[in-house]
């Protein structure tokens, strides 16, 4: 089985309707691609070290991953 690692928002500006901090959940935010993997565990550690390098920022950018 292979695994695609992406990252996506998970908060979307929203000032309109008084949501806290103006942000409403963004669940189905576009993906964007960052590597794919042959197995599990390199895809979990790409996701994890990505997390860790990456400052997620106001909407919560953050990497995941999925079976392929």
């Amino acid at each position: 089985m292979n695994y695609v690692c992406f990252t996506r928002d998970w908060w979307q500006d929203n000032f309109t309707d008084g949501w806290p901090n103006n942000l409403e959940p963004f669940g189905a935010g576009e993906k964007t691609t960052r590597a794919k993997f042959k197995t599990e565990q390199e895809a979990r550690e790409f996701a994890k070290n990505w997390n860790a390098t990456h400052d997620a920022g106001r909407y919560s950018n953050k990497c995941e991953f999925e079976s392929i």
